[in-house]
């Protein structure tokens, strides 16, 4: 009986044994999946930082040619209508006084 008893505490200590280390694996497991989820979310957020820069550069890149285009149009239609002016001013104010005074 009592050899019953003993091998019965023994399949005990060795069951508890065998939780024990399944609990610390457990515990190491978490502590490593941690460890991953901060590693992926600090080069996720590297690469995420990295894009937008990138996009917002080339975003202002592409304003600051869009803007200088326009200013190249504009300064292109003003100097087209300064050379029209030069060219037809006295016949545009004579037709302008023609149409006020009715002559």
């Amino acid at each position: 009986m009592d050899a019953i008893v003993n091998r019965l505490a023994e399949i005990e200590s060795a069951a508890a044994a065998i939780v024990k280390h399944a609990e610390e694996e457990k515990d190491e497991l978490e502590q490593e999946m941690r460890r991953k989820q901060t590693k992926f979310d600090e080069e996720l957020k590297a690469v995420t930082e990295q894009r937008l820069t990138e996009v917002s550069k080339q975003a202002e890149s592409q304003v600051s040619a869009e803007k200088e285009q326009l200013k190249k149009n504009h300064e292109s239609k003003i100097l087209q209508l300064k050379k029209e002016y030069e060219q037809r001013g006295e016949q545009y104010a004579r037709e302008i006084l023609e149409r006020i005074s009715g002559v």
